[in-house]
């Protein structure tokens, strides 16, 4: 676990050069030769040799751990009443600090504020700061290669002796009760027992044999049509290439084996996603506003409410059963329709990828067609999208002191001719409008906009934003700027460039071929993003304005993550208002 923990190449946040940067810093700024940080294979035979003597582990234990009296004992109790007492000790220092002013000094504060006003409107002096221009940017994006081999994706790539096997599974057509279970079903892969082995068993055999096996969905649009859905049932894992014989098996017998009848397990993992699910609603509102916002929408983005939205968290919530938690005949129903729901996948023919050194050798594509022998396939995903339906503008209302604001527009799909104008057009919008008005002057810690052709929608949001009516104005207004822009080269210039790095951002050789061979089973490959990012290149200011007046001009879907307290202040009609 330690080789392949130190082994695995990551980077796909950011480019990976700079993931080698950040590993190589941390010794170096304590003096040490930085270089054995990023090839630890010295210090893993040392460490080998060292490990293998009789009680090594144990002393280690001991010493550092158990006999160490360096310690600290913590306690976090919630406090229901912190941001009432927050809230009102910055009015009364504010009220403190305002009183005591002189008129000298609240003339030299109106000036301030004047002046501070007079700075953020005006536009940025940016002619000292190096240059790129569109001639700059290459002519095409690097992708990763690959090839099929006797049934079976191979990717060869630089992964440091780590191979990686990825699984497509096409969503069928689901009920209501398989479709709620199946954020759940995803959780459970890899973390319940599989054959005559019960889940405790199971995470020690997987952690014998690899570094991980994992699920998740990857649901988005048809690049031709943005009401049709490409659905998809993904399962990794990885492990080190000297041990595929090992790992090759472990999905296939997930899938043919695996058990929900561990009842007390089942209520662990129910409960770990609705705990997981209310802590990101205070660090990731955002996400939940604009999942509620498309909820009306139809097409993909409407699953994202249901399946890790708000609604997912009611659902989690009733089924979770109060605080003595769900009963045996509740987590018996739930685990026979886990049963169900992945019997009926286990049917659908998948498509397997390699990836890796060793990814073309043919003794590990070999070992992975025996393990799925007989299931290997192509087939398109049959999961309808639902239809778009007409809602009204909501606030979920939670104890927070900030609020996270979200306009959702329904957009076209990738292929469409405004595509390339709106993907500008978002940053636009971001740099050039909605920076300014939510975070400089409206106090928010972030407000963008964004085209995502994977979701059909055109967003706006802010983050950690004190407002809330006021946003909303900033968008409407935002929304009308963007239909009357300039024709003014560096503008346009900035924001192409803005998409271009989106488009072209490199992950890790492993990420890389992940990315290309999941964007395959959902028709967005090369193929389509080459013509999209060229035709980006050639947008121009009355496109944009063109593409932002037919998409953009309405009044769009809206909801927001808020206090009790905002939503009262704001007094927004036709408003729904909902208590988290």
């Amino acid at each position: 676990q330690l080789e392949l923990a130190r082994r695995e190449i990551s980077g796909d946040h950011y480019p990976f050069g700079l993931d080698l940067c950040l590993r190589a810093i941390y010794a170096w700024n304590h003096g040490a030769d930085p270089l054995p940080f990023l090839d630890q294979s010295a210090q893993l035979a040392a460490l080998r040799r060292r490990a293998g003597r009789p009680g090594w582990a144990a002393e280690r234990v001991r010493d550092l751990l158990i006999e160490n009296p360096h310690r600290v004992l913590a306690f976090a109790r919630p406090d229901v009443e912190f941001h009432r007492r927050a809230e009102a000790s910055q009015r009364a220092a504010v009220t403190a600090e305002t009183t005591a002013l002189d008129d000298a000094a609240r003339a030299r504060l109106t000036a301030a504020a004047a002046e501070l006003a007079r700075r953020q409107a005006a536009p940025e002096d940016v002619t000292s700061l190096p240059e790129l221009g569109l001639a700059d940017v290459p002519r095409d994006r690097p992708w990763a290669t690959g090839g099929e081999r006797g049934g079976v994706h191979a990717f060869v790539t630089g992964t440091n002796g780590v191979l990686h096997q990825v699984v497509a599974i096409p969503l069928p057509e689901f009920s209501a009760d398989e479709l709620d279970l199946l954020p759940l079903l995803t959780h459970a892969i890899g973390n319940v027992g599989v054959a005559g082995r019960g889940y405790a068993e199971q995470a020690a055999y997987l952690n014998a044999r690899c570094g991980g096996l994992w699920a998740w969905t990857d649901l988005a649009c048809d690049p031709d049509d943005a009401a049709r859905a490409h659905a998809w049932l993904l399962i990794e894992c990885k492990g080190l290439a000297t041990r595929h014989a090992d790992c090759a098996p472990l999905i296939a017998e997930t899938l043919d084996r695996q058990r929900h009848d561990e009842l007390p397990r089942l209520a662990e993992l129910i409960d770990q996603e609705l705990q997981r699910l209310q802590e990101r609603v205070a660090s990731h509102g955002t996400r939940f506003a604009v999942a509620a916002a498309a909820r009306g929408l139809g097409g993909p983005a409407a699953f994202s409410h249901r399946l890790h939205g708000f609604e997912r968290l009611t659902w989690l919530k009733r089924i979770a059963g109060g605080e003595d938690g769900p009963g045996d005949a509740d987590l018996a129903r739930i685990g026979a329709g886990l049963d169900r729901l992945l019997a009926r996948l286990r049917l659908q023919p998948r498509t397997v990828a390699m990836v890796g050194d060793a990814a073309g050798r043919d003794e590990a594509l070999a070992a992975i067609r025996a393990a799925h022998a007989g299931r290997l396939g192509n087939a398109a995903s049959s999961l309808s999208a639902p239809a778009p339906v007409t809602v009204e503008p909501i606030a979920f209302t939670t104890a927070t002191a900030v609020q996270y604001n979200a306009l959702v527009h329904a957009a076209p799909a990738l292929s469409h001719a405004d595509a390339p104008a709106l993907a500008v057009a978002a940053q636009y919008l971001s740099h050039g409008y909605l920076h300014q008005h939510v975070r400089e002057q409206g106090g928010a810690y972030g407000g963008s906009a964004r085209y995502s052709p994977a979701s059909g929608m055109f967003v706006l949001d802010s983050y950690r934003d004190p407002r809330l009516a006021g946003t909303y104005a900033d968008f409407a207004a935002g929304l009308r700027w963007l239909q009357a822009i300039p024709d003014d080269e560096r503008p346009l210039r900035e924001a192409i460039l803005a998409v271009i790095a989106g488009v072209d951002t490199p992950a890790s050789p492993a990420g890389e071929a992940k990315a290309r061979f999941i964007a395959e089973r959902k028709r967005s490959g090369p193929e389509r993003i080459n013509p999209f990012r060229a035709a980006v290149l050639a947008v121009t200011p009355a496109e944009v304005r063109a593409a932002a007046a037919r998409w953009l001009a309405g009044p769009g879907h809206a909801a927001s993550v808020a206090s009790a307290a905002a939503v009262a202040v704001a007094a927004m009609p036709g408003w729904r208002v909902e208590a988290i």
